[in-house]
């Protein structure tokens, strides 16, 4: 047995509900009213020079074969 079976919830009658105080259309949504923070990062541009923090993997990664190779040798 369910409990929504067990305790009735009151009916509310038509006079509890008040009338609408706004007579004009007023469905609006949240995004057309406040703009998200754009967190002060630029926009990417691909005409620009290259941005050296996206080398640093690259740059890791060939260091770590050099260092592999060079023990191999040794």
């Amino acid at each position: 047995m369910l409990a929504a079976e067990e305790f009735a919830m009151p009916v509310r009658s038509r006079g509890d509900i008040p009338s609408d105080p706004i007579h004009e259309p007023h469905d609006v949504l949240a995004a057309e009213e406040f703009a998200m923070p754009t967190g002060g990062l630029p926009a990417s541009t691909s005409d620009g020079p290259v941005d050296p923090r996206t080398l640093i993997p690259a740059l890791v990664i060939v260091g770590l074969l050099l260092l592999v190779l060079r023990r191999r040798r040794g």
